[in-house]
């Protein structure tokens, strides 16, 4: 099955993931705001 995303566009969503966890009160919370962002699923950051 190919991958919905390159590589190298995950690694940048991991990376804002990275950022927003701080400032978030729940993982939950920075997943979703991230996921919102570059238009990413919340089930492919929590992977």
């Amino acid at each position: 099955m190919p991958r919905a995303y390159q590589p190298k566009f995950l690694h940048r969503a991991v990376q804002m993931l990275g950022k927003a966890s701080p400032a978030s009160e729940t993982e939950f919370e920075a997943i979703r705001h991230v996921a919102s962002n570059p238009g990413v699923s919340q089930k492919t950051l929590r992977t």
